[in-house]
């Protein structure tokens, strides 16, 4: 279980809001992959001047992607008449740098962060771990485009993709219970027939989240979520491994794909139900990390001192799960705890008593028998995983 989970800041991932959520992954998953988009990665940069991003390309157990290339919905206003289509591009135009130009990690690094000898050293860092790659490019499988063009063919489908990207925005409560959103096929892509009321619908989104009045709901934006969430699709098919997706991405693919349920929703009920059962009063690793940069910092050296728990989660069962496995190894005895009390000792301490009486005597056979309990439950009893979490995890999420 918990082999390889990607965190991708291209669908709605803010890494530094869900700083949380990246050291959640880091102790519960084998590899964690953070690709970042130009925003993402100048989310990151721009803290502490490079420091956290340097720090969090240095874990071992975290690869990092930057990959420049974004979706879009394009809209042409010509005649008066909105044309919506498909678009996948690359973002160019750096600060400095001639427009033609891909953008390049030095240019987006040192936009936002103070040129000096540490941010340089940080930087080398930085480009060392990265690897330059589209994540949307996947061989023998179409184009992202084109397939989410023949997705909307479905106005059901179009229509619920809509409804989900709508909800995330404006709340349930303010999405209208019947509306038309329907895309009709046009030269050079398709248009939107829709009674919603935009206006409104922008107000709403504006007073939810403080936002200014060029924040606006447009058609475009409700048809992405359809464009994204088969993005999100080809992403997951070129890794091979459990994606973090919002949860409209995740609704929007189940409704595409029916039956379809993401190994990673097992996964997240997986790992929140150990830490609500084993974590007591403790707030789970998420929520008590949050945003903090600085509790992000403090949760690293507890990740150096997760390695055998770690190495146990990988083995876990999938068929037995987290919970089940974690109980039953902390409830089964050792075969060295199953013998007599008394024969253990004897066993132990008669022949230590022997060794240490040969060179010091008796008084030292007396001192022999003082750390009786302490040697069987540190030598005898071994590791087990509440060991980390009880001297560890809970102590690191007690305020």
């Amino acid at each position: 279980m918990f082999q390889s989970v990607v965190l991708s800041s291209h669908f709605g991932f803010d890494p530094i809001s869900n700083l949380g959520a990246i050291a959640e992954s880091l102790l519960f998953y084998q590899n964690v992959h953070l690709v970042l988009d130009i925003g993402g990665f100048r989310t990151l940069a721009q803290v502490e001047n490079g420091a956290l991003l340097d720090e969090i390309a240095s874990i071992p157990s975290l690869t990092l992607t930057f990959c420049p290339t974004f979706l879009a919905t394009m809209t042409d206003d010509k005649g008066g008449v909105a044309t919506h289509s498909y678009f996948q591009g690359t973002m160019v135009g750096v600060k400095g740098r001639p427009k033609t130009s891909k953008p390049i990690l030095s240019d987006l690094f040192f936009d936002v962060v103070q040129r000096d000898w540490k941010s340089k050293r940080r930087l080398k860092n930085i480009e060392k771990k990265a690897t330059n790659a589209d994540i949307f490019s996947f061989p023998n499988a179409g184009t992202v485009t084109g397939q989410a063009l023949d997705d909307i063919r479905n106005s059901d489908f179009f229509k619920f993709s809509a409804t989900e990207v709508l909800t995330h925005f404006v709340g349930s409560e303010a999405v209208p219970s019947e509306f038309r959103f329907r895309a009709i096929e046009v030269t050079g892509g398709f248009f939107i027939e829709t009674d919603l009321d935009f206006a409104h619908l922008s107000k709403t989104y504006q007073r939810r989240f403080g936002l200014s009045e060029n924040e606006k709901i447009t058609p475009a934006l409700l048809a992405c979520g359809a464009l994204e969430a088969r993005g999100l699709l080809a992403a997951s098919a070129r890794y091979g491994a459990e994606f973090v997706a919002a949860p409209r991405h995740s609704e929007i693919l189940k409704r595409q794909i029916k039956g379809l349920r993401f190994p990673r929703e097992r996964s997240v009920e997986e790992i929140s139900d150990f830490q609500e059962i084993n974590l007591g009063s403790q707030c789970d690793i998420r929520t008590y990390i949050g945003n903090s940069s600085g509790r992000f910092r403090e949760f690293l050296p507890i990740l150096a001192k997760a390695t055998k728990f770690r190495h146990w989660l990988a083995g876990v069962n999938p068929d037995e799960g987290l919970l089940r496995a974690y109980q039953n190894e902390i409830l089964e005895k050792s075969l060295i705890e199953r013998l007599p009390a008394k024969i253990l000792r004897f066993a132990m301490f008669t022949g230590l008593g022997e060794i240490v009486a040969g060179q010091a005597g008796a008084a030292a056979g007396v001192a022999a028998g003082a750390i009786d309990s302490f040697l069987v439950d540190k030598i005898f009893k071994g590791w087990k995983p509440n060991h980390f979490v009880d001297n560890q995890l809970k102590k690191f999420l007690t305020p």
